[in-house]
């Protein structure tokens, strides 16, 4: 025992130094002054608002950010949207097309503008935009349903702006916690209860009295923020990330953008030997200072024995244009999209890179799909088809309630992404088709339709080309209407050997 204590008091200071290297305190980590165990909700208690505010004002006046919603927005919900498609089945197992066609085509005229949002003023397109245009503005959305609402289907959503939540009710009902303005179960922890304004206390048009938040239940709303920690009650953007790094690269970009402009203009002193002074031909706004104002593309003469001095400020700066695409770099990481898509440059790229960034970001692209679909889409149809159920409507809803779960079987395809090899990825299909890795859905998934349509489409296609007398330059499937597998030299040798042997 004895040993070892010599030993431990021997050896002590390498002992100590086994440990994080990040959790150290030395000469090159004593500036390194990290958070401490709050949590992420302690932390919103008091940023939330500024954050927000922050983004907003980015949003607005500041070019990347913009490119950077628009990108979102253009990838993530395109042109089309999401598109829903129904695939419940019958006791035999097979798709039900009478019911599925029925329930699709009340859900298509449900999302017109006039039906599905409360103020008539959003169709289903435009609501998915904006979603994803307030999700990375300002880190939440929030979404109320409305029943008995004035159309044909008794329903109705409604966009709340997020600033109608009191971030300043934190604290206790009974046993539920409050944090940030909402109210948590204290078993489950699911948010039951929300404290709302009833118009946005900070706007200005309308001249009254304090406003109070009130207690409103959840059972009617929907929030939708991407957590980044277990818990966690309020979202914030993406973009608070960066909003160091955009800002100052926007000051500093006009900083250079004023003084080019200085540089573009003839700025200097007049001198003479005599030191007489030139009162010019004007003077400053104070009335003291004399100035000389000379049109450009004009010459004037100076008095006798004066001479004019430029002041040349030398912008812009030829590390300009490289300080720029460096900070641009360090802020398509911290919002997770490539450089060349947030900048719009595209000057020093090949095929290889810029496939490797596509489909990288395409990834991203992809996930923020599937959360729409998960958070948005879904249960937005799951309300939907419970009120179109239970309208009592023979015309306009024909099925059964106690169909419920079987109507609910739904898959929400997303817009497509265009092949960046078309050949090459077509032959790619062809080859999985042919091994029966993929299925025809899978492949047709890609351009944003489902195999049905698909099928539906070539159809109409081919009748129609019988109508007008064409034929098709192609035949889908084949001249026999399937793709016949081709046997490769292996599988000849097979059946040969399988002769031989009987």
């Amino acid at each position: 025992m004895a040993e070892w204590y010599k030993f431990w008091n021997r050896n002590k200071k390498t002992f100590k130094k086994k440990g994080f290297d990040g959790a150290g305190s030395n000469r090159l980590m004593n500036d390194f002054v990290g958070g401490n165990t709050r949590s992420l909700d302690d932390i919103l208690k008091n940023d939330i608002r500024k954050l927000r505010d922050r983004c907003r004002d980015l949003s607005r006046n500041n070019e990347f950010v913009r490119r950077y919603i628009n990108l979102m927005k253009t990838n993530v919900i395109g042109s089309h949207g999401i598109k829903l498609q129904v695939r419940s089945k019958d006791k035999d197992q097979n798709l039900d097309y009478i019911a599925n066609n029925i329930i699709e085509s009340r859900w298509r005229r449900w999302i017109l503008k006039d039906n599905c949002d409360l103020s008539g003023r959003y169709g289903w397109l435009d609501m998915q935009n904006l979603l994803v245009q307030t999700l990375f503005t300002d880190g939440e959305v929030l979404v109320q349903f409305v029943e008995n609402a004035d159309n044909d289907f008794k329903f109705a959503i409604n966009f709340l702006d997020c600033d109608l939540i009191d971030e300043n009710r934190n604290g206790n009902n009974g046993k539920n916690d409050i944090r940030i303005g909402v109210e948590f179960d204290y078993r489950t922890k699911r948010p039951v209860a929300y404290y709302l304004y009833e118009r946005n206390p900070y706007e200005n048009f309308m001249q009254t009295s304090a406003v109070e938040s009130r207690r409103v239940s959840a059972d009617n709303l929907l929030h939708i923020y991407m957590p980044e920690r277990a818990n966690q009650s309020r979202g914030f953007s993406p973009i608070s990330s960066v909003l160091k790094e955009l800002k100052m690269l926007h000051a500093y970009a006009e900083a250079e953008l004023v003084a080019s402009r200085v540089n573009a203009s003839a700025m200097g002193f007049i001198t003479s030997p005599s030191g007489d002074q030139f009162t010019g031909e004007d003077t400053s706004s104070d009335g003291f200072s004399p100035m000389m104002n000379v049109e450009a593309g004009t010459i004037q003469q100076l008095p006798q024995g004066s001479d004019f001095k430029k002041f040349d400020t030398s912008h812009p700066t030829t590390a300009f244009d490289p300080f720029i695409k460096s900070i641009l770099r360090q802020i398509s990481a911290g919002l997770n999209i490539s450089y060349n898509d947030l900048s719009n440059d595209y000057s020093s790229v090949n095929y290889s890179s810029i496939r490797q960034a596509s489909l990288n970001d395409r990834d991203y692209y992809k996930t923020i799909q599937q959360f729409v679909i998960n958070h948005f889409c879904k249960p937005v149809y799951e309300r939907w088809l419970k009120m179109y159920l239970t309208l009592g409507d023979e015309q306009l809803s024909p099925l059964p309630m106690s169909k419920y779960n079987k109507f609910n079987d739904t898959v929400f395809i997303p817009r497509a992404f265009d092949w960046i090899d078309p050949l090459k990825e077509m032959n790619a299909n062809v080859v999985g088709l042919k091994a029966g890795v993929v299925s025809l859905q899978d492949v047709v998934s890609k351009t944003g339709r489902d195999v049905e349509e698909h099928f539906e489409q070539l159809n109409k296609e081919k009748n129609l080309a019988k109508d007008f007398n064409i034929n098709f330059a192609y035949e889908p499937f084949g001249d026999k209407g399937a793709v016949a597998p081709q046997e490769s030299e292996d599988d000849e040798k097979i059946k040969k050997d399988n002769k031989e042997n009987n």
